[in-house]
């Protein structure tokens, strides 16, 4: 299989999925604004920056695992 370069000068080229740009611009650019959030698809309710946004992810992460952990003891 041929890994996938991408041509965007902005992303590096080793950044071949959105995780991948999502965790770069983290690093580089945590405090810029990543996501908009819109309440009705018109106001804007919550953003996101990348480090929140990472933060949030990798909690999540973990929460999924220990629920799902927890059931599989629960059985």
């Amino acid at each position: 299989m041929t890994p996938i370069i991408n041509k965007i000068p902005e992303i590096l080229p080793q950044c071949a999925t959105i995780v991948d740009i999502l965790r770069d611009r983290s690093c580089k650019i945590p405090h810029k604004q990543a996501f908009t959030f819109l309440e009705d698809g018109e106001t804007q309710e919550l953003t996101l920056t990348y480090h929140e946004f990472e933060n949030f992810c990798t909690i999540n992460s973990i929460a999924n695992l220990i629920e799902r952990k927890t059931a599989i003891l629960m059985q």
